[in-house]
């Protein structure tokens, strides 16, 4: 099983470092969505060939919560555009090198964010499955992934510094509820993505009402 540990592992760090370089490379954004969205379309095709039995065990698709997400996820990357409109965030932020990469919301971002969290959750399926195959409780693979789970978005730090504890704190609390949903209901698969997806807008919004409050005495000051 530690060789299993180790493929899972690699997997993990290859594919995200590639996106990374993709997303950091010096080319126009519309070309990094469009490479990045393809390379995990790529991976998640292929990483769903070489698990194919856990995908059997762990994804049992009832067609009205499939629907509904499918409808929830497409009203919602309508919107997406609206977000920086209604929920704006100051451009010193944005433009501030450590600034996560969801602070400038849109239609592109979401569509390569869905393709990143697909693979992400095929990912989480697997190891659950590691887990499951090594005899652990569901107390304690819910346990051990939440820990894993965030300690690898610990080297977030080095490129969000502050920011970045907004995702291990995140990545805390996903690691505990997706792999309980995952286990525990018959769909858990779809409520798991669905948890994913919306902590983005949800982070999004957060951040925009944070900044908000934050500035608002400077500018109730400037205009003193």
């Amino acid at each position: 099983m530690f060789v299993a540990y180790i493929i899972w592992f690699a997997v993990f760090i290859s594919v995200f470092a590639i996106s990374y370089l993709i997303m950091e490379a010096k080319i126009p954004y519309n070309m990094k969505i469009f490479a990045n969205t393809a390379y995990y379309v790529l991976s998640s095709t292929a990483l769903s060939l070489s698990i194919k039995g856990i995908l059997e065990r762990y994804v049992n698709l009832q067609m009205l919560q499939l629907l509904a997400l499918v409808a929830y996820v497409c009203i919602t990357s309508c919107l997406a555009g609206k977000v920086n409109r209604y929920f704006p965030i100051p451009k010193r932020v944005i433009d501030k090198k450590e600034s996560p990469y969801f602070f400038n919301f849109n239609r592109p971002f979401i569509i390569t964010k869905i393709s990143d969290i697909i693979f992400q959750q095929m990912m989480i399926m697997w190891l659950i499955a590691l887990l499951s195959a090594d005899g652990l409780t569901s107390f304690w693979l819910i346990g051990v992934f939440a820990l894993v789970f965030s300690v690898f978005h610990i080297p977030s730090i080095i490129k969000h510094k502050r920011y970045a504890m907004y995702f291990i704190g995140l990545s805390l609390v996903g690691g505990i509820l997706m792999p309980f949903l995952i286990i525990n209901f018959k769909s858990g698969i779809l409520y798991s993505f669905a948890l994913h997806y919306t902590s983005y807008f949800a982070g999004r919004i957060g951040f925009s009402i944070y900044y908000s409050l934050r500035y608002k005495p400077q500018v109730q000051q400037s205009l003193v």
